[in-house]
């Protein structure tokens, strides 16, 4: 039988579903006792759509997994490879983190991020990610749109909006008009 054909097979019988549960599972057992949201980020200098799939969290799993892991408080390592990866300046980090930068200090010292400055930071990340994408990988395009005023948000830019989960809403909504051709 060719492999297309067990693979159809596989996946309308609930041996499909046990397949991708298992396969969940060893990933989950495999990264046992490790950062993953760091791992992650560090994912994203090969490949941006895979950091943007972990970062949104879209299955049940990874939200659980990812809510874990900002409740424990990311290690700062993450931010620190998100900073050199991104190109965003570390004082807007810390900026858009709402940390003071020797508080950030602080925190590279101890080497884990609080869980309120996680969810801040995976909230950037998450952003950043999807305006990457909207300029197909190209980092200085992302940049300059991010620190740019925008009509769609009032002219204010997309990274004053990213303080708040209601603004980084409305980032993500003119994100996604853009993605769909809707020009304000």
């Amino acid at each position: 039988m060719p492999a297309n054909t067990e693979k159809k097979k596989s996946s309308v019988n609930n041996g499909g579903f046990r397949k991708k549960q298992n396969r969940i599972s060893n990933r989950l057992d495999r990264n046992k006792g490790k950062n993953r949201l760091h791992n992650r980020v560090v994912a994203f200098h090969g490949k941006e759509s895979s950091f943007k799939f972990h970062v949104n969290a879209s299955s049940l799993v990874d939200k659980m997994d990812l809510i874990s892991e900002i409740k424990k408080g990311l290690l700062y390592e993450a931010l620190d490879d998100f900073q050199r990866c991104s190109g965003i300046p570390l004082r807007l980090l810390a900026s858009l983190l709402q940390i003071p930068t020797r508080t950030l200090t602080r925190r590279k010292k101890d080497g884990r991020l609080l869980p309120v400055e996680s969810d801040r930071f995976v909230r950037i990340c998450r952003i950043y990610a999807e305006a990457l994408e909207l300029f197909d990988g190209d980092k200085e395009a992302t940049l300059e749109w991010l620190s740019s005023p925008q009509p769609a948000l009032g002219n204010n830019t997309p990274f004053d909006f990213l303080e708040t989960e209601i603004g980084t809403h409305e980032v993500e909504a003119v994100i996604g008009r853009l993605e769909h051709g809707v020009f304000l």
